[in-house]
């Protein structure tokens, strides 16, 4: 993320920060008291605009950036949490920012750990902090405390089994292998080959502690070091493609970027497309601005549109007019500059 996106996501936090301290008291009083409002002649309908005003440009803001999913994760879950033990305002909110707090540091961490997207592993651990809330909920609301408690531990352990029972069943090969004979049978070489290939690559990974520049150290003595990145940089798993782009990146030889430019061209995810996009630039690949054009054209977030316009504008100097929060028709002009610019760098 680039230092302007920060500086202008902290300046729109901090505003509409302040502007909730000056105007708490009138925001409190149309959510919890409306009827006295409207008694003291408020502006009810003014004030809700104003909050919802102030609202929408954090949610814009927010979601540009992290996505819909981890935002609203953030917005509902620790207020649900804090609604659930406490009564007063002053309460709920320490309640909630030390939930969203302890649970994001907790989904960051498991994510480094155990080399798995950060986002995901967040949301998941905001899951996991409200369904042990509703289960000390449960426990301190019942009649019978003793009673309520076995039964939480025989839901949480009847349902830790089902998972467990799910996870072994799609990741062990004997539930899912076939025992009759075909013709297409004749192709296991090649599903070993390609078995083999992973094995090593996780092998170098494992024991480099999945440390891109590390495993790029490893692979350099081996032969088929392209034949194990480029598989990995095909891997279903995003968590495996992203260490192994900044594999790639840490790798001195023009093969390494050229299956960057081929594995960014059938990349499903923005931001590991967009990862290949700035390496590809970053050394000057002519394929590189191609895709970082791309990016300008196609639906993807507006963070992204801003940042592939940065890398561009790096090269050429200016913008050519175009506006990432523009629309289609506006920006159509534009972008014909932009192609312009790019045939002419042949």
């Amino acid at each position: 993320m680039k230092t302007a996106t920060v500086i202008k996501t902290a300046v729109i936090y901090s505003v509409v920060g302040a502007v909730h301290i000056l105007l708490r008291r009138r925001f409190l009083q149309i959510s919890f008291d409306p009827r006295q409002a409207y008694a003291e002649g408020r502006w009810v309908r003014l004030w809700d605009f104003i909050f919802y005003v102030t609202f929408a440009f954090v949610i814009t803001s927010s979601v540009a950036i992290a996505g819909v999913l981890l935002v609203f994760s953030f917005l509902v879950i620790p207020a649900v949490i804090a609604t659930l033990f406490a009564d007063r305002i002053s309460v709920r909110l320490a309640i909630g920012w030390s939930v969203g707090i302890a649970a994001c540091l907790v989904g960051l961490v498991a994510s480094y750990r155990f080399d798995m997207p950060s986002g995901p592993t967040v949301v998941a651990s905001l899951g996991i902090a409200l369904l042990l809330a509703a289960l000390v909920y449960y426990i301190r609301a019942a009649e019978h405390r003793g009673h309520a408690l076995l039964k939480a531990v025989a839901g949480v352990a009847v349902t830790g089994g089902i998972v467990a029972g799910i996870a072994v069943f799609l990741t062990s090969g004997e539930f899912l292998h076939i025992n009759h004979e075909h013709d297409w049978e004749q192709d296991a070489p090649v599903r070993h080959a390609h078995q083999d290939r992973d094995d090593a690559w996780h092998r170098i990974a494992h024991g480099c502690d999945h440390d891109p520049g590390c495993i790029a150290s490893a692979l350099r003595d081996r032969e088929d070091w392209p034949e194990l990145l480029g598989g990995q940089l095909g891997d279903a798993d995003a968590s495996h493609r992203e260490t192994a782009i900044s594999t790639a990146a840490a790798i001195p030889d023009r093969r390494a970027l050229e299956l960057l430019a081929t594995a960014a061209e059938t990349e499903p995810d923005d931001l590991l497309r967009f990862e290949e996009t700035r390496i590809l630039v970053g050394v000057g690949d002519r394929r590189g601005l191609e895709l970082a054009l791309d990016f300008l054209e196609d639906e993807v977030p507006l963070l992204y549109r801003d940042e592939a316009l940065e890398l561009l504008r790096a090269h050429a100097g200016q913008e050519f007019g175009y506006d990432p929060f523009g629309s289609a028709e506006a920006n159509a002009e534009p972008l014909a500059r932009w192609r312009g610019w790019l045939d002419g760098q042949r």
